[in-house]
């Protein structure tokens, strides 16, 4: 797993490593580019096969999800607080 600051420098960075596994230098098995929001929503910009990586974005499917539940919940928390206040 590779952290990038940017979509772009993701890709550059992919395109890096793609040409370094056709130079042997490394092993690839499969790659991925996810990109993260403002909100921690996570989406799939770029995958191949699955594997290790379907794991990892499967994990990180479940996770945004999981939060953005979770935000929905402490919204309608706050929504009926407010109501009871009133």
């Amino acid at each position: 797993v590779i952290v990038f600051d940017s979509e772009k420098s993701a890709y550059e960075g992919l395109s890096d490593m793609k040409e370094l596994h056709k130079e042997g230098s490394i092993s690839l098995y499969s790659t991925a580019v996810l990109a993260k929001d403002a909100e921690g929503v996570v989406e799939i910009k770029q995958a191949t096969e699955k594997g290790p990586v379907g794991t990892a974005i499967g994990m990180a499917e479940l996770e945004a999800e999981y939060k953005a539940r979770a935000a929905k919940l402490e919204k309608a928390w706050e929504l009926t607080k407010d109501a009871m206040s009133a």
